[in-house]
Formats: structure tokens, C-alpha cells, sequence
């Protein structure tokens, strides 16, 4: 980067000259591109220098700037310049809140106007789980004629959340005008949760209720004091005139405990609509009236070729002919999903407000991947509820746009598509595919509307097509050098005798020759560089098409024990490595489908030499390296065989890193375990982020009983590779059995991205959001686990958590029906059958339990059925049995508690319900409503242990607020 800041009034960055500086890291610009005005906002001026990291970094921003809303100031284009990153965004002429309320309250219909349009921005973001916190003065904008956009927008907002983040509060603690606007547990450091925003929410609403900020004082650390401890003073002193139901609403977002506030936005919409509902069409008119104007401005030029991304609703008319608003509804849903998409891949949106789509893309490679991920986002199983039905098609020609809507030939062209094509899939034109390279294997569709149409071929599909493509060539390549042989032969038969003695001579220059170069090759081999020869070629490895490989014995010449053992570590330490691609699958010996690799070492002047070869019909050597440790010889062999695959290239670890994992796999691999303790140790110690020392660590501590290093191990690998589910799910137990719920149900969220039907995760997950009293995901992860007999979450499950246990015995039984083989079923039904005085019923289940859950499952059924047969110390062993096979997330003391009440033992209850408590088991909801504990209700410790129980309700609330299904 230039020395000379371009930060400066006057100064350009990337297409951008600065014009003024308006806030302390954005600016008014100009788009030198275009001469436009735009709002420019320096996100970080430390862009990773590494190139997987940096690229990382933005992608995950741009990922979280997918944000599309009338009342979110537009984001143009994200964009790095030189170690800088850059939001780009329309710049709205519109004072900040502070100023626009300075002194002077709003009336009630504009209080509702500007509430509104804020919260509708803000719950946009709470449904993408993005959190804003930095709702502030400065950061809500009003326009003359009431519209609001909300801005502050930064880096923070758009990365996902980690642990140890700093807070808002410690960067912007002495800032008095900051501060005013957060929520005590930003000052606090505590947990954010979308209550936070709420908060932050209220204050600007005050602002503008009263003409003055709730908390004033003279120092930023008495602000945030009194933001901690205090209530703040009745909008009604401030203001008299003002109305009954801006205080209601007000009231309800500045409660010093977050869960007494509104839970979200859309809760303060809800309450907003009940008192003005008229508040809702004039803020889409006044968006619609705003959008269609940028439209315009973008678009005010003669027809134009444009890439563009074209959809509808299949059903459209039909809906509307029967519920308009209904079929809005599924347009606007449209509209907000593929103008994420468009948006995402630096795409601008036509018309967003018509029943129909049309995005315009700056490339082909933009539009297909806004494209697939639309196509992706509208499948069938990717939708909640009932399914819209939106057909999609990429397509290529003239666009136009008359008052704010999409014309032109290419337009109409495409309508005309729509109307003939299948919904939830991904159609693309002839135009489009000639417009330039389509990076993706695509089949003939067939054509509509007079226009030939291809559609994206399966992966499956797409490399058997690859792998058939590459055979012909390969035969093909056989013929023609066949051919070649032949003429060859016949031209040699033809001239044979008269160029006899000729040839002979050859030979004889060709022998001497070849027997100078040998001796030259021997007297000079120290210092010679050696002959590189081309790697074969291979079609490249992926993930979902690996390549088998094997690391065969290194040739050590001439013969060295010292040397020998070296090369051993490196071909084991390789090996180690090369299982950590998900490209590779290492394999113990060669094969028809195997590519095998080896290396020669040698000696050298000033070190020995490693030379990777490729072990095939046609054998490869590569570059000579020189061997100074295990380090550059290992370097050496998994760059070759990453090359040789087509491999994109991992980041290289330190050399210290490479040597002591070497030292650690060879000793592994000849049972030290001393030895392989202290170097695995000192690997991790040389380059934490090492994954496969980490993936080594992982299994050697956990095989070891270490479990501290061995989830120590696994915390690195979720970080460095989120699709190891092993460790991913190792990582959720323990935070499960520690009582971290946030980490554990972030850590199962996360499994569920790569395995949407895991059944540890939706089970856990369940069975919290039951105890929660959180509907939807507890809907969302029943749904997921249909009638896996592996399932510990069933619909009836609520109706128990509730305490009408009688009316969910009915409904079990017909759970088990379809699913006869379920051990948690079965237990469930057992336990209610002895509740029930069905002694039959649980014998039954008993014996269901006996072959599916010997261990568990069975021994709490016996001790529930002695305990219903007062027989106490049978009920205490068998309960005693089962402990030692309960896991974190089940419901052991829950049950012991119950056991205990079915005996009328208070103090057992007591103490098996403060150790549930403890352990945080997934049956808060359920211990409230139980009647089995109705005896106890004016018990002071079972009082306490209640009042427990209601605050984890929120814990598990917030916990999960993260997670989506």
C-alpha cells in the first residue's frame, strides 16, 4: 500500500474519491465510475495478508451483507483495496435521529412511522440472526418526506459472532454519544441476544417521542452507570402531550433483565400494527415510491445487454385469484430471497416490488451462482411451511426499464419461459451459455417458447460425464499414437535395406553418446540439477470424487540405516497429512484404482536430495529438493502429489510444526508412547493451527483417556475444519456436559450445515427448545428426524411437557405404530403405562427396552415399576445401574425425581431435582407443569428450585437463539 494516505479529504481509494468525511470511518464519495455520490465506509484497514484468510474474511462479510430492505441503506458493492476493506453504499440524503429530533417530539401517526420502519429493518436482520448492535443517533436516518433507513453498518455486524469478541462497550466505552444507545449487557460484557437491539430500539424511540435521550449525564462512565442501575425517566415528564400507546411501547423495551423485554422486532411491529395498522401501507408505499426511484436512476439509459436472473411464482394467478394478500405475501418472499442472492454477487434488482423477478449480474459466473444459490434456497426441503413454487432462468439480451419495471425483448423473452417451465429448478438459456464459459456441467433441457434451454447436471452426473470425457481422450490419444506407430513401421520396413549401414552407424554415435552421458551423469550427480519429467495427468481430485492413494517405501541410494529411518518418518508423516484432505483417501497398498507416490533420496554436496516420484506405468519424477530436516522433505512430497491431483494448495505449517509431527507419527507408529506424547505436544505448540497434527492429537489423546487435550484438540479442529463431525460432535457433548449451552448448541448447529439429518444434534436441540417452550425449532427438529427409531423427540412430547400426560399416551401409541423399534418411545410409553397403573402395558415396553436400550432405558423402567410396587431399594439399584450409562442431554435426575415422588420422599425429590437443575437437563418445562410435584407446591427449596428452573428456560432461550433448522 502507498505510503501516502489516501484516507484524506481528496484522496482516492480503489474507484472512490473522497469528498468529506462524515462519520469517523465513512465518507461522502464520488464513483469515479460513474460520477455518482456514494456513502463509503472503511470496514477494517487489516485485511489478512495471508490469501486463504483474506479471501475468507470477505466472503463471510459479503455472505453477511446480504441484506435487501427499503429501510436498510442499499449496499452497493464490497470490495478490498490493498490491505483496506470497503462497503460502498447509496448515499441517502437524510438527517440522524439525534439531529432530526433535536428539542422537538414526534406526533403520534410519526412516532408509529418512524418505529415502524425501524423495527421491519431490524427484524430483516434478527431473521437472518444478525445482530446490529450499534443502533445509535447517528445511525438511523430520517428523510424530509418520513423515510427511515437504518445504517451503522460494520464489520462486526456481518461476521458471524465468536467467542471472546471484544464488546461494543470496551471499543467505544468513552464515547458518551455511543454509549447512550447501548443496553446494560453491552456495558456489562454479558451475552447479546436480539433483546439487545430491543433495547437500543427503545432508546431511539424515545428520542423520538421526547425530543431528548433517556439517559443524560455529563461522562460516558455515568451514562453507562446509569444505564446499569437505573430506570430511565417517565417519557410522560418529558413530554405530557404524549400517547398512551407510544408509552406501552416504550415500556416495554427498557427492562434491565432482557428476557422482560419485547423478544424481538417483529414483537414491537405486532404491537405497533394493533394501534396503527394504516402505518404498514404507507411505509410500503413510501419504500416502494423510494426503491422505484433508485430503479430509475440506475436504469435511465437507453435499452441495454444485460446478464439478468428472472423468476416467478408458478401459481401466482391462481393464488391471487383466490387470496391476494396471500399471493403477495409468496411474491414478496421471492422478491427478498433472490434480491439476497442477486445482491450477494454484486447483482442490483430491476423491479422488487412486481409479482415477477429480474436481477441483472455483472458476469456469467456471478449470475450462475446467484442462480444456484436461489435455486438451492427454493427447494422443496430448504423451505419452512408450505413451499412456494418459483421457477427460475438465467438468460442473456436486451433490457430496458419504463417507470421503474423490467421491459425489453430479453424480459419478455424470459416471461415467456417461465410460463412453460418446472418449478424449484434452475433453467438456463442458449443466449446465456454463448454469452461467455459456464463453469458447471450442464444437460440439454430441451427448449420452450421457440429458446433452447440446459440445465445444471447433478454432481453425480457431472463427473461420470468428466470421467467419460477423459476416457475417450485417453482412447483416442491411444489410436492416434497407434496410427503413428504403424506408419512408423512401415516407413522403417520400406527403407530398411538401403539405410542399413546408416542406421547401423547411428547406433553406434547413439551407444557412445549414451555411454558419456552416464559417465558424465555419475561425475557430475552432487551438482547437477536432476532431469524433471511431466506428472502424469490426472483428472482432479474433489471432495466429492477422491482419488486413492498410496505413499509407498522411499528408495534410499546408496543404502543409509540413519537415512532409511528418516525417509520412514517422512513417507508416515505424509501419509498423516495427506488423510486430512478431503480430496485423498490413503490407502495400505497399490491397486488398479490406486495412484501411488514415492520418493528417491540421495546424497548431495552440501545435503542429501529428495526427489517425489509418481509410481505409474509412465513413472514421474519431480524437482529435486535438498533434505535439510523431515520439514522440506515432507513440504517436497505433499506438493507433489497436491499438484499431481489438482489439488488447490493448503497453507504450509512452520518447520518446527513439520518435524515434531514427524518425530510424533513415527513414534506413534512404533508404540512410544512417551516419545509420541511430547511430540505431538510440541507440535501443537509450534503451529496450533496445524490440522493434522491436531486430527493425530485428537484421536491419540482421546484413545489415551486424556479427554482435556483430546476436546482441546477437537476445539481446533471445529475452528480449522468445520466439516470434521467427529470432532464437532465430541466438542458439543463436553460444553453439553459442562453446562456451556451456547457452545453446544452453536457446535450442533454447525454439524447440521454439513449433516442436516444428524440425529445427536436434532435430538439434543429437541428436546431443548421443548424445555424452553420454543415451538418452532423443537417443530423444526421433529421434522428432521421423521421416523428415525434413533429419535428422542416426538410430537406428544409436548403435550407431556405441559402435563397433560393422559392425552400423550394415546398419541405415543400411535408414534410406536410407525416407529415399533424406537427405544426412546418405548420408554416413554413404559413409563406413562406405570403411571397409569398399566402393569401389562409397561411389562411390554420392558421388554422392547431389554433388546434396544439394555443399558439405559430398561433399568430406569424397572425402577420405575418397583417403585410403583414400593419396593425402594430394588427402584435405588436399578437407578444406580442406570447413572453409569446416562449422558449429558437425557433426563436421569429428572427421573430419580420423579421415582422419589411416586414414593412421597420430598427430600429425594428436592435433591434430585437441584441436581437436574445443575446438570441442566432438557426438562425445565416439563418439572413446572408436572403434577407428580403438585405436593410440593408451598415447598420453600422446591420454591427456589422452580425460580432456577424459569431463568434456565431463558438461558436456553437465548442459547438456541443462534441456531436455525
Amino acid at each position: 500500500m502507498s505510503t501516502i494516505d489516501p484516507f484524506v479529504a481528496g484522496g482516492t481509494i480503489a474507484s472512490f474519491r473522497l469528498l468529506e468525511r462524515v462519520g469517523a470511518s465513512v465518507w461522502r464519495a464520488e464513483d469515479t465510475r460513474n460520477g455518482k455520490t456514494v456513502a463509503l465506509k472503511v470496514l477494517t484497514k487489516q485485511l489478512p495478508h495471508d490469501p486463504a484468510r483474506r479471501e475468507a474474511v470477505i466472503r463471510e462479510i459479503r455472505q453477511g451483507a446480504a441484506l435487501y430492505h427499503s429501510s436498510i441503506v442499499t449496499i452497493l458493492e464490497i470490495t478490498p483495496a490493498d490491505d483496506a476493506l470497503l462497503l460502498i453504499m447509496e448515499w441517502f440524503d437524510g438527517l440522524p435521529i439525534a439531529t432530526a429530533y433535536r428539542g422537538r417530539a414526534a406526533e403520534r401517526t410519526e412516532f408509529f412511522r418512524v418505529a415502524y420502519q425501524l423495527a421491519d429493518a431490524v427484524k430483516l436482520m434478527q431473521a437472518k440472526n444478525v445482530l446490529h448492535l450499534n443502533i445509535a443517533g447517528d445511525s438511523v436516518l430520517v428523510a424530509a418526506n418520513g423515510q427511515v433507513k437504518l445504517a451503522g453498518l460494520n464489520a462486526l455486524t456481518f461476521l458471524p459472532r465468536r467467542d471472546g469478541q471484544g464488546s461494543v462497550f470496551s471499543q467505544k466505552g468513552n464515547d458518551p454519544n455511543a454509549v447512550s444507545y447501548m443496553a446494560p449487557e453491552q456495558i456489562t460484557n454479558q451475552m447479546v441476544t436480539p433483546h439487545t437491539d430491543v433495547f437500543s430500539m427503545g432508546v431511539i424511540m424515545y428520542e423520538a417521542a421526547t425530543g431528548r435521550r433517556p439517559y443524560l449525564a455529563a461522562s460516558a462512565a455515568e451514562i453507562a452507570n446509569k444505564i446499569v442501575n437505573e430506570q430511565p425517566p417517565s417519557p410522560k415528564a418529558v413530554n405530557p402531550a404524549i400517547d398512551n400507546a407510544v408509552l406501552n411501547i416504550l415500556g416495554k423495551c427498557f427492562f434491565r433483565d432482557p428476557y422482560r423485554r419485547y423478544k424481538d422486532a417483529k414483537a414491537i411491529i405486532d404491537d405497533i400494527v394493533k394501534v396503527d395498522g394504516k402505518v404498514v401501507e404507507w411505509s410500503n408505499e413510501i419504500g416502494r415510491a423510494a426503491l422505484t426511484a433508485v430503479a430509475n436512476a440506475r436504469h435511465a439509459v437507453q435499452a441495454r445487454q444485460s446478464v439478468i436472473l428472472v423468476a416467478d411464482v408458478a401459481n401466482h394467478d391462481d393464488v391471487h385469484a383466490l387470496d391476494p394478500a396471500a399471493a403477495a405475501k409468496s411474491a414478496a418472499r421471492m422478491q427478498q430471497i433472490l434480491g439476497e442472492a442477486v445482491y450477494l454477487f454484486d447483482g442490483q434488482v430491476v423491479d422488487p416490488f412486481g409479482p415477477r423477478f429480474v436481477g441483472e449480474l455483472p458476469s456469467i459466473e456471478n449470475a450462475l451462482e446467484a442462480g444456484r444459490k436461489g435455486e438451492f434456497d427454493f427447494s422443496p426441503e430448504q423451505q419452512d411451511g408450505e413451499a412456494i413454487p418459483v421457477r427460475l432462468l438465467l438468460h442473456f439480451g436486451e433490457v430496458e426499464t419504463h417507470d421503474g419495471a423490467a421491459a425489453g425483448p430479453a424480459v419478455e423473452k424470459a416471461y415467456e419461459i417461465l410460463k412453460q417451465v418446472d418449478p424449484a429448478k434452475l433453467y438456463i438459456t442458449e443466449a446465456f451459455v454463448k454469452k461467455g464459459r459456464v463453469a458447471a456441467r450442464l444437460r440439454d433441457a430441451g427448449a420452450r417458447a421457440g429458446v433452447k434451454l440446459f440445465s445444471i447436471a447433478p454432481e453425480g452426473e457431472a463427473a461420470e460425464a468428466a470421467e467419460r470425457a477423459a476416457a475417450e481422450a485417453e482412447e483416442a490419444a491411444r489410436l492416434a499414437a497407434q496410427a503413428e506407430a504403424d506408419a512408423s513401421a512401415r516407413m522403417v520396413r520400406k527403407k530398411k535395406r538401403t539405410r542399413f549401414a546408416s542406421i547401423a552407424a547411428a547406433a553406434v554415435i547413439v551407444i557412445g553418446g549414451a555411454s558419456g552421458f552416464v559417465w558424465m551423469r555419475n561425475r557430475h550427480h552432487d551438482t547437477a540439477p536432476l532431469a524433471v519429467k511431466k506428472a502424469a495427468g490426472l483428472a482432479p481430485a474433489t471432495a466429492a470424487t477422491p482419488r486413492k492413494i498410496v505413499i509407498e517405501p522411499f528408495l534410499v541410494d546408496p543404502p543409509d540405516p540413519a537415512m532409511q529411518q528418516r525417509a520412514d518418518a517422512i513417507r508416515v508423516a505424509v501419509a498423516e497429512i495427506l488423510r486430512s484432505f478431503p480430496e485423498v483417501r490413503v490407502v495400505d497398498a497399490k491397486a488398479a484404482d490406486v495412484s501411488a507416490y514415492t520418493a528417491k533420496l540421495t546424497g548431495g554436496a552440501a545435503a542429501p536430495l529428495i526427489v517425489p516420484v509418481t509410481d505409474s506405468k509412465k513413472p514421474a519424477e519431480g524437482q529435486a529438493a535438498a533434505l535439510i530436516d523431515a520439514s522440506s522433505g515432507i513440504q517436497s512430497i505433499v506438493s507433489w502429489v497436491a499438484a499431481d491431483l489438482k489439488i488447490p494448495p493448503r497453507s504450509a505449517a512452520s518447520a518446527d510444526a513439520y518435524n515434531a509431527f514427524a518425530d510424533a507419527v513415527a513414534a506413534h507408529a512404533a508404540n512410544d508412547d512417551a516419545k509420541t506424547d511430547a511430540a505431538l505436544r510440541n507440535a501443537i505448540k509450534a503451529d496450533s493451527h496445524f490440522l493434522p497434527a491436531q486430527l493425530l492429537a485428537f484421536r491419540y489423546f482421546d484413545s489415551k483417556g486424556k479427554d482435556a487435550d483430546a476436546v482441546a484438540a477437537a476445539k481446533q479442529i471445529v475452528a480449522l475444519d468445520p466439516a470434521n463431525m467427529d470432532a464437532s460432535r465430541r466438542v458439543a457433548r463436553v460444553s453439553l456436559a459442562s453446562g456451556d449451552l451456547t457452545s453446544a448448541f452453536t457446535t450442533y448447529a454447525a454439524v447440521l450445515q454439513h449433516e442436516r439429518s444428524d440425529v445427536d444434534a436434532l435430538n439434543t436441540i429437541g428436546r431443548y427448545a421443548l424445555a424452553a417452550g420454543d415451538n418452532d425449532r423443537f417443530t423444526a427438529a421433529l421434522k428432521r428426524l421423521g421416523t428415525s427409531d434413533a429419535g428422542a423427540v416426538h410430537a406428544p412430547d409436548a403435550l407431556v411437557a405441559s402435563g397433560r400426560i393422559d392425552s400423550a399416551a394415546d398419541k405415543y401409541y400411535d408414534d410406536e405404530q410407525r416407529m415399533p423399534h424406537n427405544p426412546s418411545l418405548a420408554l416413554k410409553i413404559g413409563r406413562i403405562a406405570v403411571l397409569r397403573h398399566s402393569t401389562d402395558m409397561a411389562a411390554l415396553e420392558l421388554k422392547k427396552l431389554e433388546q434396544s436400550d439394555p443399558n439405559y432405558g430398561a433399568h430406569i423402567l424397572k425402577a420405575y415399576i418397583a417403585a410403583q410396587s414400593r419396593n425402594k431399594a430394588t427402584a435405588a439399584s436399578e437407578l444406580k445401574t442406570a447413572e453409569a450409562a446416562s449422558k449429558p442431554g437425557d433426563d436421569y435426575w429428572t427421573s430419580v425425581a420423579e421415582i422419589a415422588a411416586m414414593n412421597g420422599d420430598a427430600r429425594g425429590v428436592n435433591d434430585a431435582l437441584e441436581r437436574a437443575a445443575a446438570r441442566k437437563e432438557p426438562t425445565a418445562s416439563y418439572v413446572l407443569s408436572n403434577p407428580l410435584f403438585g405436593f410440593l407446591q408451598s415447598d420453600a427449596r422446591f420454591l427456589k428450585i422452580r425460580a432456577k428452573l424459569a431463568a434456565q428456560q431463558n438461558e436456553i432461550r437465548a442459547a438456541l437463539a443462534g441456531v436455525t433448522l
